[in-house]
């Protein structure tokens, strides 16, 4: 893979000094002068000397053929970008300038032979660190703008080659998971195909591959009750421990093969063998969740290949790898201040024992399935595993990250905040009559500018966070979540008292947290308010442990958790 992503690289990126001459317009008779444009921003071979003049190898060179011709010539500095438009609009006759031959210019230009051929190249500092193309992830780099550097991730050729080649990759995929799944004895080298997108060492390098062999003959320490690797997670659906995700249109796998008879694409007969067919549901599970996030996870979608290459790994394998003992640390970080973020309402009845209907509070861990991939973001893909609230959301993190993953957790679980919300409320979500942590924070956002408890100061720097977040209600939300955790459960107060109050109500901290924090005047009223709530919620459950006691029952372990839940 290496020679070929530099064969493509080369491709894309070498610079040959050609010699552009007419646009693909019709043949017209050769003028007396000849207008020739450049970009005079290249020496030797174009730039501007003391006298403000056209000079270099190019200019030279283009003097010479026109006097050779006995045409007179005229040189028209201007923008690179604009080159082969002023050529397209007659502005200019020719263009001299070290413009790369491509497909889509040859469109508009007929290029002359090569007459230089030089590469492109990235600058950096003497003293700078870095020495890999993936280290430039998440970088500014200045480009040119029309030049082949600016093109190059974004080129047409490139973008379809690499859905090309991640087209073959997850047929191939397809196909050796089928026959793994069926016979459950796969090697280390398959399991780091599923696991990690490892194909060949040849594309990896033998020193990662080595590392990553290691790591697949210790696998377990990437899987839990909880986290899955993607050999793993697939594999649990094959032998019916969970269901496949909900696809984009929010349709679990019944209701999207009911969609499909409904327009004709599968008969009745096929939908009745797909709702129990295992492999199918695999299948969908692939095509739906897999090859779509999969590209997101790995963070930079213009220059996604879903084949693990030299340049993903950014420090040691080792290092990198995403372990399950990883993913429950970040968890409880956030589990520590929030306590009540995984926890649902859900329903207890026990007739015989004068019990009709009763709410209990349960801890619901989410899913986190590993991409096989070396990442940089991650995503929540799923507030429920289906229509039941008291099934696991559905987080999505790469397998191998240079990031912190602590960040990655702290944002996940803010969109899960606000989207389990949403789900709950239903059509009700932003309505303000239905007291919510969206609706009120809806609210908030909303009419922000009439908000008299906000400050010009706290009204301006909400209007820079909604302009950062393209209006995007719950990415507002989402950066708000992230200073609550890190910063407002620590006593460093960074929010305005309307975003403090509507998180206090909905997100609010466990009881160390909660007690730190009495002594502020920030957060003294709305304790003792909470308090308050909390005290009646425990009178209540008490009232009902003990009547369910004295018609016989005995407590279960889900009354115990529930009981525990108003301790925190």
């Amino acid at each position: 893979m290496k020679k070929f992503l530099t064969v493509a690289l080369a491709g894309v990126l070498a610079a040959s000094m050609l010699f552009t001459g007419c646009s693909k317009k019709a043949e017209s008779k050769v003028p007396d002068k000849l207008i020739v444009g450049t970009n005079a921003e290249f020496p030797p071979f174009e730039y501007m000397n003391d006298k403000k003049q056209p000079e270099g190898f190019d200019i030279a060179m283009i003097k010479e053929i026109g006097k050779r011709m006995g045409k007179k010539v005229e040189i028209k500095n201007m923008e690179f970008k604009s080159l082969i438009g002023a050529m397209e609009s007659d502005s200019i006759n020719a263009i001299i300038a070290g413009m790369t031959k491509t497909e889509k210019r040859e469109k508009a230009v007929d290029f002359s032979d090569s007459y230089y051929t030089t590469n492109q190249a990235i600058i950096l500092k003497k003293d700078s660190k870095i020495t890999k193309l993936a280290q430039l992830d998440g970088k500014k780099i200045g480009v040119q703008q029309g030049t082949t550097g600016d093109i190059y991730s974004t080129d047409d050729h490139v973008r379809k080659l690499r859905r090309s080649i991640a087209a073959v990759y997850y047929e191939v995929y397809k196909a050796a998971i089928k026959r793994a799944l069926q016979e459950q004895v796969i090697s280390p080298i398959l399991r780091m195909f599923f696991d990690f997108g490892f194909m060949d060492s040849g594309l990896l390098g033998e020193e990662y591959t080595e590392q990553l062999y290691a790591v697949a003959e210790r696998l377990s320490e990437c899987n839990s009750e909880h986290v899955y690797t993607m050999y793993e997670w697939l594999q649990s659906i094959y032998i019916g421990k969970n269901e496949p995700s909900k696809n984009e249109f929010d349709l679990d796998y019944p209701a999207y093969l009911a969609d499909l008879r409904r327009n004709g694409t599968i008969t009745k007969k096929e939908q009745e063998e797909w709702k129990d067919d295992q492999w199918k549901k695999v299948e969908y599970e692939i095509e739906n969740m897999f090859t779509s996030s999969n590209r997101a996870v790995y963070g930079k979608i213009s220059t996604f290949i879903p084949i693990l290459c030299e340049y993903d790994i950014v420090n040691s394998v080792e290092t990198m790898l995403v372990t399950a003992a990883r993913i429950n640390e970040a968890l409880d970080k956030i589990r520590s201040v929030d306590f009540s973020i995984f926890y649902r309402d859900t329903t207890f009845s026990d007739p015989a024992h004068d019990i009709t209907r009763e709410f209990l509070k349960k801890e619901v861990l989410p899913d986190v399935i590993l991409m096989p991939n070396a990442g940089t973001r991650a995503m929540m893909w799923q507030e429920t595993a289906g229509g039941r609230r008291d099934t696991s959301a559905r987080f999505l993190f790469p397998v191998m990250t240079a990031g912190n993953l602590d960040e990655l957790m702290l944002e996940t679980a803010g969109r899960f905040r606000w989207e389990m919300c949403r789900k709950e409320q239903g059509a009700r979500w932003n309505d303000i009559r239905e007291m919510s942590l969206t609706s009120e924070y809806y609210d908030y956002v909303q009419y922000y500018k009439k908000n008299h408890d906000l400050s010009p100061e706290a009204k301006e720097k909400l209007k820079n966070a909604l302009w950062k977040a393209k209006n995007n209600y719950r990415e507002v939300f989402v950066k708000d979540y992230q200073v609550w955790i890190k910063y407002e459960a620590k006593g460093s107060f960074r929010m305005n008292r309307v975003a403090r109050g509507i998180l206090f109500r909905y997100c609010p901290f466990v009881k160390e947290i909660r007690d730190s924090l009495k002594i502020s005047p920030m957060y003294q009223e709305m304790i003792q308010k909470y308090d308050i709530i909390i005290g009646r919620e425990k009178r209540h459950v008490a009232l009902f442990e003990d009547k369910y006691r004295k018609a016989g029952g005995e407590l279960t372990e889900e009354m115990i958790v529930n009981k525990e839940f108003y301790e925190m």
